[in-house]
């Protein structure tokens, strides 16, 4: 893993505003459409979410994507369903809930929107992604199963995209380092920035493994959660597992960049290490 190149105070800041309006923009939207579905019979259940995230997450790794994707994927994936159960739910005809089926076809689909998005030498077309949905379901499914759903996908969420949670991860742990002084920037080497963004991928592949357990703990504790809370929230974590010392600094430094307070790090840390088995995880 590369060393995080320096950045500028201009590139910092005119990096953080543009991502950081289009993942605000994104999650107010799923918000909203969260709160519309609050309720609603047509959420597929936990166990139907769970497993085809699951399945998604052995796609990437069976195509040999890149993190970037599965992140990317399962946001998309969120936001859509969110998004769907919230239209069907202001439906005046009755709609079932979306199939284990239909979970995981939609789960692959953005997963392969994903790969398309970030310019992947290896992406996922729709072909590939119906090859490896028959041999994942053992149903057929065809190229035409890909399209209709990807395209059902990009109309639910209004062809707005958001960006990706590593993305914004990587942006603000440059910002975060490139705030620091240079006696705390001491302990924080080349090969330190890579441990600990290591860690904080780590961490964040487990949030979205372990995302249900992270919501009841997070709302046990009165914290909405967010895309940019829960990039931010693993920063400040990683360092705290990397280096305790440097962890107030870190945290007030978060603080500085988000809306969110010293405090809601400390709770957001508290609900990672409630909700995971986080300890066999980055070792």
């Amino acid at each position: 893993m590369a060393a995080l190149a320096p950045a500028t105070t201009e590139e910092v800041a005119q990096t953080l505003t543009v991502h950081g309006k289009l993942a605000l923009d994104w999650e107010r939207r799923k918000q909203e459409a969260a709160m519309a579905s609050i309720g609603a019979k047509t959420m597929p259940s936990l166990a139907h979410l769970q497993s085809a995230a699951q399945m998604v997450a052995r796609c990437a790794e069976v195509q040999r994507l890149d993190h970037e994707a599965f992140f990317l994927g399962l946001e998309l994936f969120d936001g859509f369903i969110t998004m769907k159960a919230a239209a069907t739910a202001d439906s005046s005809t009755q709609t079932r809930p979306p199939s284990l089926k239909f979970c995981t076809l939609a789960c692959l689909t953005c997963v392969q929107l994903a790969s398309k998005m970030i310019l992947l030498r290896k992406r996922m077309g729709p072909a590939r992604t119906s090859r490896y949905a028959q041999r994942l379901l053992g149903l057929p499914i065809s190229y035409k199963d890909i399209t209709d759903i990807e395209f059902e996908i990009l109309k639910t969420i209004d062809f707005r995209m958001v960006p990706s949670p590593l993305l914004i991860l990587r942006n603000f742990l440059e910002a975060t380092v490139f705030n620091l002084k240079d006696t705390e920037l001491a302990s924080v080497s080349a090969i330190a920035q890579e441990s600990i963004e290591d860690i904080a991928r780590k961490v964040l592949v487990l949030t979205y493994h372990e995302n249900e357990a992270l919501l009841r703990a997070l709302s046990n504790a009165d914290i909405q959660l967010s895309i940019i809370l829960r990039t931010t929230g693993v920063i400040a974590l990683a360092f705290y597992l990397f280096d305790t010392v440097l962890s107030d600094t870190i945290n007030r430094t978060l603080a500085r960049m988000t809306h969110y307070t010293e405090e809601t790090y400390v709770e957001f840390a508290a609900a990672v290490l409630q909700a995971t088995d986080l300890t066999s995880t980055i070792s």
